[in-house]
């Protein structure tokens, strides 16, 4: 059994029209009449929609989109009605998912396929609060935890994943995995993350690591305001979390500085290391000569001329 964001820009009502079209059990939470889901979402939207300012050149706001699905593998579990197992783990999941507290979400199950799925479909502004739902990376792995222990309480066990490394290539959608698949090093996606690597690795700053992803006909887009960066090549753009999650690395600003931190505790490691080396030298230098000289002394106390000398020096002032 898996849990799955699904990414899509699809409008709020064609989504809830295909899933429905398709299911074959239908359930609501937080909505009088399931037939009129869509319509009671948008009722919501529309009243709390003044307090969200975010358009994009239209009247209504953009919200985000709430959409999962949770899929069981053909023979889950022997003896069990697997569509009605699937939509009482879904069921269970949003109930106990606070996320989803006082959200609108329609439960549909599919059962069209050989992995039986349910959709979960909710309106993105929560009809009590007002607020609209937002989930971060941490919060996407708490609510697959939460997921795997329902699941585990039915009896099934959480799906093992093989390890990645980083650099692997794990691309979700398919196309992206045919467009890559055909055009190999000449994808755009790639020479991004390739450029995006080798520039990290040498880079000593930001204006260094702009200047050498330039040199790979790459830009990036850097605001203190915004949290993510995003990379532009051949007029296509991809944001940091698209390439950390496409090839199993972590590309943010946070691990791009702590290559610029790597990078002058070096260089710092390395002038220690040369100024320490070079007041050796001067010290063995000074030894060098304090031996020399002490060695001359010496020699000259040995050499039977000066001795001569010192001896009638000696005579004279006796006299």
């Amino acid at each position: 059994m898996i849990l799955k964001a699904v990414n899509s820009s699809a409008p709020l009502d064609a989504t809830l029209k295909y899933a429905e079209r398709k299911a074959s059990k239908i359930e609501a939470i937080n909505i009088r009449h399931p037939g009129l889901a869509c319509d009671e979402m948008k009722v919501v939207q529309l009243y709390y929609e003044k307090s969200h300012k975010r358009t994009n050149g239209k009247k209504n706001p953009i919200f985000p989109n709430f959409h999962y699905v949770i899929s069981l593998a053909p023979g889950e579990l022997p003896n069990v009605d697997l569509g009605e197992l699937a939509m009482d783990i879904s069921k269970e999941f949003v109930l106990r998912c606070e996320k989803f507290s006082g959200h609108q979400i329609e439960l549909c199950l599919h059962e069209d396929r050989d992995h039986i799925h349910v959709h979960i479909i909710g309106n993105p502004v929560n009809r009590v609060t007002g607020k609209v739902l937002h989930v971060s990376r941490d919060e996407y792995r708490e609510m697959i935890a939460l997921q795997q222990q329902i699941g585990l309480e039915h009896g099934i066990l959480p799906v093992e994943k093989g390890e990645h490394r980083r650099g692997d290539f794990v691309a979700e959608k398919q196309k992206k995995v045919e467009v890559v698949r055909r055009k190999g090093r000449d994808s755009d996606i790639v020479h991004v993350y390739q450029s995006v690597r080798r520039v990290m690795a040498v880079a000593e700053d930001w204006d260094d690591f702009e200047r050498l992803l330039g040199e790979d006909d790459v830009s990036v887009e850097r605001k203190t305001s915004r949290k993510h960066l995003v990379f532009s090549h051949s007029g296509r753009k991809f944001r940091d979390t698209n390439l950390s999650r496409t090839f199993t690395d972590e590309i943010s600003k946070e691990e791009i500085e702590h290559e610029f931190e790597l990078r002058r505790r070096e260089r710092e490691e390395h002038e220690h290391e040369q100024e320490y080396r070079d007041r050796i030298g001067a010290a063995l230098e000074d030894v060098d000569l304090q031996i020399c000289r002490t060695e001359d002394s010496m020699g000259r106390r040995n050499d039977p001329r000066e001795r001569g000398s010192r001896t009638r020096s000696r005579t004279r002032h006796i006299s």
